[in-house]
């Protein structure tokens, strides 16, 4: 394709998807770990749970647990 024939997306997320392979990589490595932080995030509700229960079943510390989850959501911003 020449310089003068570039393809025109419809979105910019297209355009991003397309030109940037870092982009593509990013998001999908962003999306995980949104994903992951929902589905903590409904066991915890649906079992009304707290942080602190999370992290006995887990084995770990809870102040390890919480620095965890909310590395996992802030990362996700």
């Amino acid at each position: 394709m020449s310089k003068k024939e570039k393809k025109k997306y419809t979105s910019t997320y297209e355009q991003l998807i397309h030109e940037n392979p870092d982009f593509k990589k990013d998001l999908e490595k962003r999306y995980k770990k949104l994903i992951l932080s929902e589905l903590i995030t409904a066991i915890m509700q649906e079992d009304h749970s707290s942080v602190r229960r999370l992290a006995k079943a887990a084995k770990v510390s809870p102040s390890c647990a919480n620095a965890t989850f909310l590395k996992a959501i802030s990362k996700t911003c």
